[in-house]
């Protein structure tokens, strides 16, 4: 048995987490015996199967507590606990508090987060810890419903359509376009939610982009900056190990806040946004400073 294999194997079962996930069915999906199975998981991964399987539906949980309006009793049944006190004890043993203090928390603490055991695709080095001042860019915002599960699906291609709208008047485009982006419970489905999504370019840009346009204002705060230079194919998964691998890795706590994505752009004309190559740096709002900008702005 080899990595791939346990990588394969392990991507099942993230799938597989909002259900009653046993040794036994993950026995059954791999062909061998759980005996064998769970010692050349330990051997490879170095933490047993039935503690993976329990801290990534603890972890998920927590997730969908933090982005969704559902009910803890929901979320609980969900990941396979029979009652909400057996998942109240489990999570706090956990997490050291209870579901609901921890929904309520101001600040995310990403470091309490178990990542799933996956191939790294994009791998990053440590982010640049910015300290950047008040911004403020012109936009357009735009709103994408999606279930918690199907958070991969907000991929290039529809942010690339929203800055198709926003940018239709503009004959020349600047170097650097913004994307901010905030997630909201949606309060009229069950485990959904609503991306926010604002097209933006800086307010000093002299941009002719079209009338329907807002200021937004983003307070001065703290960012951890990832950057990423590649395929438009990969940016979505460099998007989702950010957030479900790295931020975790780095010991990294959320504050409240938008995402910001600045893509730069090579070329003033317009097909440059349906280029197959993307270079974007993504800012985090963070608690942590390592060291501060000189500049202030986006290096």
């Amino acid at each position: 048995m080899n990595n791939d294999f346990i990588y394969d194997l392990t991507e099942w079962i993230e799938s597989q987490l909002a259900s009653k996930l046993s040794l036994d069915m993950v026995a059954a999906k791999s062909g061998y015996s759980k005996w064998y199975l769970q010692r050349v998981y330990h051997e490879l991964t170095g933490v047993t199967l039935s503690r993976y399987i329990r801290q990534r539906k603890l972890s998920s949980s927590a997730v969908e507590l933090q982005l969704t309006g559902a009910q803890i009793f929901d979320i609980a049944l969900k990941y396979g606990f029979t009652t909400q006190q057996a998942f109240t004890r489990s999570f706090k043993s956990y997490f050291h508090q209870t579901p609901a203090k921890y929904r309520n928390n101001n600040e995310w603490d990403c470091s309490q987060l178990y990542p799933p055991y996956q191939r790294i695709i994009h791998p990053v080095p440590e982010p640049d810890i910015i300290s950047l001042p008040e911004q403020i860019f012109l936009g357009t915002g735009h709103s994408f419903p999606c279930a918690f599960e199907d958070l991969g699906k907000f991929n290039i291609d529809v942010r690339v359509n929203f800055f198709n709208r926003y940018l239709r008047d503009c004959q020349v485009l600047p170097s650097y376009v913004y994307g901010i982006s905030r997630l909201e419970p949606d309060i009229a489905v069950n485990s959904g939610i609503v991306i926010k999504y604002f097209t933006a370019i800086d307010s000093h840009d002299l941009c002719s982009v079209n009338n329907r346009v807002q200021k937004i204002i983003i307070p001065e705060g703290n960012y951890a900056q990832f950057n990423y230079s590649g395929t438009k194919a990969g940016f979505q998964q460099f998007i989702m190990d950010v957030n479900r691998y790295h931020l975790p890795r780095l010991d990294i706590t959320r504050r409240k806040g938008n995402d910001i994505e600045r893509y730069f752009l090579s070329e003033p004309k317009k097909y440059a946004l349906h280029s197959s190559f993307i270079t974007c740096s993504y800012l985090v709002p963070c608690l942590d400073v390592l060291h501060k900008s000189d500049s202030g702005r986006f290096m």
